[in-house]
């Protein structure tokens, strides 16, 4: 009777569990299936979040920011652009730096007094910068290894060009400095292993040139020095310039034995009265006949020529094919390349800002004519591109607000 007991309560124990809900008892030859887990499907008011609700303007948003007093943003073309008052602040660093790959040109507004130290080192792909008159300071590596860009015009407020500054841009080829240009000094490196320069231009303000300034610059064949002998301080260093004093110095005739006895150990060879071929108070010319180009650089105006005043270039008319303006000109003089009959292709710059009288008549083989898309152009006189035949297009910048009568 004792286990019959047991055994009825034993059951009874059992049948009052499996009325326990959620209480079951597993096969030990099954094994128990996972918990399926469901997901509610939304209410239809309810809207799900996508990447392509989310507001375009913060999905598009370029890379932008401040520093000190100054703001910089970059758009998907590469521009950098850098406005604001007063100096540049690296004290966090150089806030573009995550995005030197991308920058392909830099524009920097007018308030901003100087560029600070390596603001664009290792700008690879950097092709052009804009300076406005407002900077005043260029700080060391500024430009170090902007290996891209070709040209530069330093502006006239500047009075020194620091250690570095292009040390490495091996693309540059033109350097120019602005009208009533202040620069004093160029520092050791300044133009380390520039090698696509071929000549540079030394102001007459220039009282020091530093050792290793030009060192490895391998292709500079010729110099144009206005610099006061008098005043000059010339550091010698064997590794400026081409080797064995193959590059030529131009300076005043007067001046040349100055320049001999005073910096003999320089490696350049003087050369007196070779660079004076002006073609405007600031403006000079020079005639590669290996390629057949005629260059003028400088800064200013170009004089205006007639046929009591002919244009000194004239004498290699049968062989000019290209003209090449540098940028920093401001006009072309009246009857500049007039009947230069050969001439293919035209380069102007973008500071040039007038085209006189006939400047270009009777180029009657002209096909080209180069005008950048950041031009100043403003004024065409009459007849500037007279009977150039075969001149079938040419682009007139939005800038122009006059065009003279058989242009």
């Amino acid at each position: 009777m004792k286990s019959r007991k047991i055994i009825s309560g034993i059951l009874v124990s059992a049948m009052m569990v499996s009325l326990i809900p959620g209480f079951v008892f597993a096969d030990e030859t099954e094994e128990a299936e996972p918990e399926e887990v469901m997901s509610e499907e939304p209410e239809p008011d309810e809207e799900e979040v996508t990447v392509e609700d989310q507001d375009e303007e913060e999905v598009l948003a370029k890379p932008s920011g401040d520093f000190g007093d100054l703001s910089w943003s970059l758009d998907s073309n590469g521009k950098l652009e850098i406005t604001g008052t007063g100096n540049m602040d690296f004290s966090d660093g150089t806030p573009w730096h995550s995005y030197i790959t991308d920058i392909k040109s830099v524009e920097i507004g007018e308030g901003v007094t100087d560029i600070g130290v390596g603001a664009f080192y290792y700008c690879k792909d950097l092709e052009s910068v804009s300076i406005p008159e407002t900077v005043t300071t260029i700080g060391d590596r500024a430009f170090y290894e902007c290996e891209s860009l070709e040209s530069i015009t330093i502006p006239s407020e500047v009075t020194y060009i620091s250690q570095d500054v292009f040390a490495f841009c091996t693309s540059l080829e033109d350097v120019t400095f602005a009208e009533g240009s202040k620069i004093d000094q160029f520092y050791p490196y300044s133009f380390y292993s520039c090698t696509s320069l071929t000549s540079f231009t030394i102001p007459e303000t220039v009282t020091h040139i530093y050792a290793n300034a030009f060192r490895a610059c391998d292709n500079l064949s010729s110099i144009y020095c206005y610099a006061d002998p008098d005043v000059l301080y010339w550091q010698a260093s064997s590794v400026d310039f081409k080797s064995d004093k193959a590059t030529n110095c131009y300076v005043y005739s007067d001046e040349l034995a100055d320049y001999n006895n005073k910096f003999s150990s320089v490696n350049v060879t003087f050369i007196g009265d070779g660079f004076r071929r002006p073609c405007g108070d600031y403006a000079y010319w020079d005639y590669d006949e290996d390629d057949n180009t005629l260059w003028i650089m400088g800064s200013g105006e170009m004089y205006n020529y007639d046929e009591d005043f002919i244009a000194p270039w004239t004498e290699y008319s049968d062989g000019i094919d290209t003209i090449r303006i540098t940028d920093g000109i401001t006009t072309i003089g009246e009857f500049s390349f007039y009947e230069l009959s050969n001439v293919k292709s035209v380069i102007i710059p973008d500071s040039v800002t007038r085209i006189g009288q006939a400047a270009f008549g009777y180029c009657t083989s002209l096909t080209s004519v180069s005008v950048g898309e950041g031009s100043q152009l403003q004024y065409i006189a009459t007849e500037s591109f007279m009977h150039c035949d075969n001149l079938e297009e040419i682009t007139i910048p939005e800038t122009v607000t006059h065009i003279g009568g058989d242009s």
